[in-house]
């Protein structure tokens, strides 16, 4: 008797490993108890849905494989979303599926982007607001805001014409596009190939780019 379930569990812990390998690719949703965070920081691969003016709520869903490589924290008032860590016997895999993180928060004065992103910030209310965008980001910010500061390096775009500032300072390098509102005054920077437009028809207005970019003020 002994004898067959010991050769039973055997059976169950060779099943059980297969079931593992077969779930490697379904998609997992976990909700992270994090709070206490007016800033986010994303490194990897991600479709990123900020939603700011609710209570504090993290939500991850995506691929076993993916999942099980982020570190998720907040340190210094910033959360802290990293994808970037491989896992002990990880083979060469190509990660694209990424992730999908629906987060929200009663308020946002800061995002950082490096690695591949897809994403979407809405009702952003905040007198200064801070966006940097490296790698290849494609993000759309609405809402308003005192005065922006917005980097974009490598290749991104960043619409934020919907997010209406009295003040943007905002610089593109590497090949990249920005389009933002600006009701007071705007400083404008391009440096690679890139082009900025601007909204809101500021009064002051300081412009400096490269041969082959464009700068244009609406």
């Amino acid at each position: 008797m002994i004898k067959n379930l010991i050769l039973s569990a055997g059976a169950l812990a060779l099943l059980a490993g297969g079931a593992a390998l077969a779930d490697d690719d379904e998609t997992v949703t976990r909700t992270l108890d994090l709070g206490g965070f007016d800033a986010i920081t994303v490194a990897g691969v991600y479709e990123l849905d900020v939603r700011v003016g609710s209570d504090f709520s993290v939500e991850l869903s995506g691929p076993a494989y993916e999942m099980d490589r982020i570190d998720a924290s907040v340190k210094n008032g910033a959360l802290l979303l990293d994808q970037r860590k491989r896992m002990r016997g990880e083979k060469n895999r190509n990660h694209r599926d990424g992730v999908e993180a629906v987060i929200t928060l009663p308020s946002l004065t800061a995002l950082n982007i490096s690695g591949v992103v897809d994403g979407h910030v809405s009702d952003v209310d905040a007198d200064s607001f801070s966006i940097k965008i490296s790698g290849v980001g494609d993000l759309e910010v609405d809402g308003e805001c005192g005065a922006l500061d917005a980097d974009l390096s490598g290749v991104g775009d960043l619409d934020a014409g919907g997010l209406e500032c009295g003040a943007v300072d905002v610089k593109v390098s590497g090949v990249g596009s920005a389009i933002v509102f600006a009701s007071e005054e705007v400083e404008a920077r391009v440096s690679g190939m890139g082009d900025i437009d601007v909204y809101g028809s500021p009064q002051k207005v300081s412009k400096n780019k490269s041969m082959f970019a464009d700068i244009t003020v609406h």
